[in-house]
């Protein structure tokens, strides 16, 4: 327990006012998506333009313009969510295989193309994750602004490997984010399952 103490201390130092606003706002987001509650877009609209300079300030240069995006996706996830307000929900639906693989594949090449410029054109930290992390990421979020069910298995993977990316920064309270994030990943993935089936039925 002794050894524990002291990395307790350095993670509490290491928080700012800045990333508790960013967390609780991200949390807020991703509980909202859950229960596809249009209100979600508007806290990842907060929580994500916090996030671009947070980013900026470690060198995690990728993430900064994912971040960007995800403030663009907010106000375009706010859009196509809209006929929630006249009780029109936009209906969960499904990627075939080949979509799927299209999309993987698509993913990995524009990874590859971010990951050489970040290695060879900045002083990025982690540019293999950073670039893969980035673009898969990019992906996940549009599957969400389209309700497609399985953007949560995609959010799983990336969100676990957020966790040791952030950890590495020294950026523990949004790495822990990512801990809760990867929970209601799966409890958004099963909750919004049961919903897909009873529209199918």
């Amino acid at each position: 327990m002794e050894n524990i103490w002291p990395k307790v201390v350095v993670a509490a130092q290491a928080m700012t006012l800045t990333e508790i606003i960013a967390v609780v706002t991200g949390i807020l987001y991703v509980l909202l998506v859950v229960k596809e509650n249009r209100w979600c877009w508007v806290f990842g609209i907060i929580s994500s333009a916090i996030y671009v300079s947070i980013s900026i300030d470690f060198k995690l240069y990728a993430d900064a313009f994912l971040y960007s995006y995800y403030v663009f996706a907010g106000f375009y996830g706010w859009y196509t969510w809209k006929d929630q307000q006249k009780g029109e929900d936009l209906a969960i639906s499904t990627w075939t295989l080949r979509q799927h693989l299209k999309g993987i594949g698509l993913a990995l090449i524009l990874s590859w193309l971010l990951y050489g410029g970040l290695k060879y054109f900045t002083d990025a930290s982690l540019p293999f994750l950073d670039a893969h992390t980035t673009i898969f990421s990019f992906l996940a979020t549009y599957m969400v602004t389209q309700k497609l069910l399985h953007n949560w298995v995609y959010w799983i993977i990336i969100d676990l490997v957020y966790i040791a990316l952030y950890a590495n920064r020294t950026l523990y309270l949004t790495s822990g984010m990512m801990i809760v994030y990867t929970l209601v990943a799966i409890i958004g993935f099963v909750e919004w399952q049961k919903v897909y089936r009873r529209q199918s039925n």
